[in-house]
């Protein structure tokens, strides 16, 4: 996948994915690509947790630098654990981020 300027994701820019930071509107604490360069519309991202681990569910804060700037963020996602789809067939429905960081916006998704 792309990052912000093109070419390959960086290391800086794959580490806004789980840095910690969360509710912010700082676009260097936020990832985003270019979905138009993916060769089918889609972006694969792949987490190696380093060794087996239980895994209920994940977290998700949507793009929020700006009102304007949160219809960029993902609208679907497909959830594979171990190969293993864990999503619905249409994927997970994620909310639009509220461009503000006045409270906690995340999305929990719970696996089965």
């Amino acid at each position: 996948s792309k990052g912000r300027g093109g070419g390959g994701i960086t290391s800086l820019e794959a580490c806004a994915l789980v840095n910690g930071t969360n509710v912010t509107q700082d676009p260097g604490e936020m990832w985003l690509c270019d979905v138009d360069d993916a060769a089918d519309g889609t972006v694969a991202i792949t987490l190696d947790l380093g060794k087996p681990r239980a895994v209920g569910g994940l977290k998700v804060w949507n793009f929020n630098t700006s009102v304007e700037d949160s219809y960029l963020g993902v609208k679907r996602m497909d959830v594979l654990l171990d190969g293993r789809a864990v999503s619905p067939a249409d994927g997970f429905l994620i909310r639009k981020a509220p461009g503000g960081d006045g409270f906690d916006f995340g999305q929990f998704i719970a696996f089965g």
